[in-house]
């Protein structure tokens, strides 16, 4: 092979790495999308499992003898 043919083939090997890098590089944020959106539904849920029920103090009636 001549050198004008390894540079073009080096080229396109490149052009075939950053076409997949981007790939793995979109699919990474999706991932990270997903997870994050199902620890957020996750501390939700959790959250949800609670029942808050407030108080109050009342004072207690004074017994008479």
């Amino acid at each position: 092979m001549s050198d004008t043919t390894n540079d073009g083939f080096n080229k396109h090997v490149n052009m075939i790495k950053n076409i997949i890098d981007k790939k793995f590089t979109k699919s990474n944020v999706q991932v990270g999308d997903m997870l994050k959106n199902k620890a957020f539904q996750a501390i939700t849920d959790f959250k949800n499992g609670f029942k808050y029920v407030t108080t109050t103090k009342t004072s207690e009636p004074t017994k008479e003898k």
